[in-house]
């Protein structure tokens, strides 16, 4: 419980600016004409599909969840599914850039044992 107490100002910190990023996402691709409240549909989007126990890594139960908040949100069927793909492949991209600047350590730094003496 200690340890749910300490690390809650992080994922709080770290939804928060998911959600930023989702809002300004959205906003570049479908207008300025959207309310702050559209990009807390993410995180609620992120968190039932790594729920889904029949899906590995949510993939499909992220992307269905979100155009399904999106279109009660008040987007066009169109627009929430071209978002929620959109925010995937944004994701995707994301995860490769962290993949590949962290290849180097892996397999040049890792494998020389510089730190033993």
């Amino acid at each position: 419980i200690r340890t749910i107490f300490y690390l809650s100002p992080y994922y709080l910190f770290h939804c928060l600016s998911l959600s930023f990023a989702f809002y300004f996402f959205a906003r570049s691709m479908l207008g300025d004409d959207l309310h702050w409240s559209i990009g807390l549909v993410l995180p609620i989007s992120i968190t039932i599909g790594n729920y889904a126990l029949f899906a590995p890594g949510g993939i499909g139960v992220r992307e269905g969840t979100l155009s399904f908040l999106l279109n009660e949100y008040g987007l066009s069927p169109t627009e929430s599914i071209t978002l929620s793909v959109a925010s995937r492949a944004w994701t995707l991209l994301g995860e490769l850039f962290i993949k590949i600047s962290g290849s180097p350590y892996f397999f040049f730094i890792k494998n020389r044992n510089f730190l033993i003496d």
